[in-house]
């Protein structure tokens, strides 16, 4: 969201929704642009609320633009891959958030951050040099460089080998992405519904009988970690349109099977849970004027507040039996590695028994 403020007063400029953008014009005026892309994202075609076509744009692969004076031109910047293009000076980069991307060559201008991941490849390349079937929502994807521990890593394989687990890992990735663990790959076929959130998965030395710990940030404009929510006073002044940035934290005192409960338990009882509450806070942002948020800030602080501290209700939750994910997690579990006993780890962390 863009907006203009005089003395006291906000102004709403241009904002993003599900299928395009939304431009002020005039007081209290707005244009409704809905954009047509493509099975990679990118914008080629612009329509108004009449069906008028505003804009159309082809592009090269590594997504340079069509010259094409027949193609009907605007001042949308909102390209491929559904990027912004830096208009500043004629750059023409594309900003993915983490890093810029030069569509003259098809290189990024600055090396992937999470290059150590992928050997094989330049840590310029775009998209593994296969544009046509990848994309880079970010220039980052699921973050397990922080994931140190070996414990934590066998966790997260044995984790994204049951449905649930990998269901629950799909819903932070996009079409095409692979996410290497240990000496295995996985691919996934289609975008889930935080994929513009950044899902952390980290070791670290937590508190005494701490097993395990998740929290939500801000994401920052090149995709990094910004503030804990929790520690943010204005909550009307957090943006979670642009995504989030999600951590799960596993102590570095428990062993493999601990580890695989744990983060079972993060992973369910809490992220998961907490991801299904800012989809709906979304959605009633994208409504508009006919949204719960329209003109009541109140019910946004609100509805943040609760997705924010909601760990209480989770283990309530949890007692009462209703994190059915997380049951049935523990019980493809112990069907995939005999002798775990996961489904009876799961009972004791619901019910004490």
């Amino acid at each position: 969201m863009v907006y203009s403020k005089e003395l006291l007063t906000k102004t709403l400029e241009s904002t993003n929704f599900g299928g395009g953008r939304i431009n002020r014009t005039g007081t209290n005026a707005y244009d409704i642009n809905y954009f047509i892309t493509d099975h990679l994202g990118s914008t080629r075609v612009i329509v108004d609320n009449n069906g008028e076509i505003k804009e159309q744009k082809d592009y090269y692969p590594f997504g340079k633009e069509h010259e094409n004076p027949d193609l009907i031109a605007s001042t949308n910047r909102y390209t491929f891959s559904g990027k912004e293009k830096q208009t500043i000076k004629d750059l023409g980069w594309l900003d993915f958030s983490a890093r810029m991307l030069e569509t003259e060559f098809g290189r990024w201008l600055v090396p992937d951050p999470l290059a150590e991941k992928y050997y094989s490849i330049s840590p310029y390349a775009y998209c593994m040099n296969n544009p046509l079937l990848f994309i880079d929502p970010d220039g980052r994807d699921v973050d397990i460089s922080k994931l140190t521990n070996q414990n934590h890593v066998v966790a997260l394989e044995r984790f994204i080998n049951t449905t649930e687990g990998y269901n629950f890992i799909n819903r932070f990735m996009n079409k095409g992405e692979t996410l290497k663990i240990g000496d295995n790959a996985y691919s996934f076929s289609k975008s889930g519904d935080r994929a513009k959130d950044i899902l952390s998965l980290e070791s670290a030395d937590l508190d005494k009988n701490t097993l395990g710990k998740s929290e939500i940030f801000t994401k920052n404009e090149d995709g990094t970690k910004g503030s804990k929510m929790r520690n943010v006073m204005n909550l009307e002044n957090i943006n979670i349109t642009d995504g989030t940035y999600q951590v799960i934290m596993l102590d570095t005192k428990i062993d493999d099977k601990q580890a695989t409960n744990t983060l079972g338990h993060e992973a369910f009882v809490h992220t998961d849970r907490r991801s299904n509450e800012l989809s709906n806070i979304e959605r009633e942002l994208n409504i508009g004027r006919s949204g719960k948020y329209f003109n009541n800030l109140d019910a946004y602080r609100g509805d943040m507040k609760d997705m924010i501290y909601r760990a209480d209700r989770d283990h309530s939750n949890l007692r009462n039996g209703l994190i059915k994910r997380y049951e049935t997690f523990s019980k493809q579990l112990d069907l995939k590695y005999k002798g775990g006993k996961y489904y009876e780890k799961y009972r004791k962390d619901a019910f004490g028994k």
